[in-house]
């Protein structure tokens, strides 16, 4: 009776403790699990000898976790805050998604919260994992019992299986899919029967053998491929094209054929389409004619020039300015460069304006060697600057801060500048500001015309295609009389002050 007693006062003790922990939010099932473990016994005829000693089982107290629905930045998101300077942010899982991931991950693993003493009794938040089991009660996933610690998310970057560019086309055939080489690997497409025509276009027996069996000339890949001929194909090519299209001046984004072989400095391809029935003098962008936009190109002399067709006086010194500019830079490589061009400035009111401090020679040079060599924060301050005839260059060789708005701001008060960073990944970004204030941002300079473009943006646009920083002096103004402004060395090297240089 004795002993009967002691064990209930020890159950009773039992049940108020695990109670108690339940009441502070410790403990779940495993209060039950082991109250169930520790109930009362039975009674029994037999004889005891003296009490048996009871052993409480130490419960497996799990602390919940934070939920994680923070996931990296994109690649998108990191190229574009490289460019302006600014940290990438995290993105976050939907409610939706976030539920999904807590109940399943990956590589075939079942958890189960079950594990058992010496009794055979399961004790919630004890995680016993078993791999590779068929059990598993969700497809492709790991079922994880409320309450367990979440896993770390994995996230490996995936591995997508691209088919290899032929370097021989294959024989064409209607319906079929076309192998497309857009830079990062070869891209499965159809493509109205032009089977492995992708960048070049200058094969005319495929072309042909493509258009024999079927292939539309009307239609490649949601564009024309007149259009496409035009700009990478051959004379006779566009020839082959132009004879079985239903109107040669079809346009495509509001040009036609004629005009895309002008703008890409394609004069043969050009002449080939006047004589197909393309007409040089209709109107297009900024109220050019592919006929008079051509006066002002290398090649003025494409087609016969009806009377009362001319350039004015301005426009003849802007094409004769441009092919000065281009001469005087000449070419030269320029990825991860960085530009602002100022307008009716020195160089020393520049470093005056950005309140900047002279750096020797030797600091700047070390930094050249090897930009990755040194702090990102301290070599982006590290800048520039050149007197030009027409107002000054601010230039980095290793990264974008002439183009920072904090830097345009103060260099255009009162006046106008073209900022420029080369972004080796992203393409050429520029940025116009204007007395203080962007007027605009994530701009295009040396891409071509634009369709909604002024008449002198689009002429611009022609004379400066494929030549960026040409594009960025002439919208300033600037007339240098070599590429040293730009290449270096410069009039000084100057220190940008410990500021935020990203605010306006």
């Amino acid at each position: 009776m004795s002993t009967f007693k002691a064990k209930s006062i020890w159950t009773a003790f039992i049940t108020a403790f695990f109670a108690l922990l339940a009441a502070l939010g410790l403990m779940g099932a495993t209060a039950t699990a082991t109250e169930n473990g520790a109930a009362e016994p039975t009674t029994t005829n037999q004889e005891h000898t003296g009490p048996t000693a009871a052993t409480a089982t130490t419960p497996s107290v799990r602390w919940a976790l934070p939920r994680d629905t923070a996931l990296p930045p994109t690649m998108k998101q990191r190229i574009r805050a490289e460019a302006h300077g600014s940290s990438p942010a995290t993105r976050h899982l939907s409610d939706g998604a976030t539920n999904t991931e807590d109940a399943t991950s990956t590589e075939g693993t079942t958890s189960t919260a079950s594990a058992t003493d010496s009794h055979g009794t399961a004790h919630a938040g004890d995680v016993t994992s078993t791999v590779g089991t068929d059990s598993a009660p969700r497809t492709g996933g790991t079922a994880r019992t409320e309450g367990t610690p979440r896993p770390p998310l994995a996230l490996a970057p995936r591995r997508i299986e691209r088919p290899d560019v032929r370097p021989v086309c294959e024989p064409c055939g209607s319906g079929e899919a076309v192998r497309i080489d857009v830079g990062g690997g070869p891209v499965t497409a159809g493509n109205n029967g032009w089977t492995g025509m992708g960048r070049d276009w200058t094969d005319h027996d495929h072309v042909r053998r493509c258009l024999d069996e079927g292939a539309g000339p009307e239609a490649w890949s949601g564009g024309r491929p007149l259009h496409r001929a035009a700009v990478f194909g051959s004379p006779e090519v566009v020839a082959e094209l132009a004879g079985r299209v239903a109107d040669v001046d079809a346009p495509e984004n509001g040009v036609t054929a004629l005009w895309e072989a002008v703008v890409a400095g394609k004069p043969e391809n050009a002449r080939v389409l006047a004589a197909a029935g393309a007409d040089p003098w209709r109107p297009s962008l900024g109220g050019w004619s592919p006929g008079r936009l051509g006066l002002a190109g290398p090649a003025p002399d494409l087609f016969p020039v009806p009377a009362g067709v001319r350039l004015t006086d301005t426009e003849r010194a802007t094409a004769r300015e441009a092919r000065r500019l281009l001469a005087a830079l000449g070419e030269f490589h320029h990825d991860g460069f960085g530009l602002a061009c100022v307008a009716g400035i020195d160089a020393a009111e520049a470093v005056r304006r950005l309140e900047a401090a002279p750096v020797r020679d030797e600091v700047a040079g070390g930094i050249l060697d090897d930009p990755y060599e040194y702090d990102m924060d301290e070599s982006l301050r590290i800048i520039g600057v050149t007197s030009v005839p027409g107002g000054c260059v601010v230039t980095q060789p290793w990264g974008y801060a002439p183009q920072m708005p904090g830097v345009l701001t103060r260099l255009s008060a009162g006046t106008v500048c073209y900022g420029l960073y080369a972004n080796p990944k992203s393409g050429n970004q520029g940025s116009i500001a204007r007395c203080g204030v962007i007027e605009g941002w994530d701009l295009h300079p040396g891409g071509g015309p634009y369709e909604d473009g002024t008449s002198g943006e689009v002429l611009s646009a022609y004379l400066y295609r494929h030549s960026a920083v040409a594009y960025c002096c002439a919208f300033a103004g600037l007339r240098p009389t070599g590429p040293r402004a730009v290449v270096g060395p410069p009039d000084l090297w100057v220190e940008l002050p410990d500021r935020d240089h990203w605010s306006h």
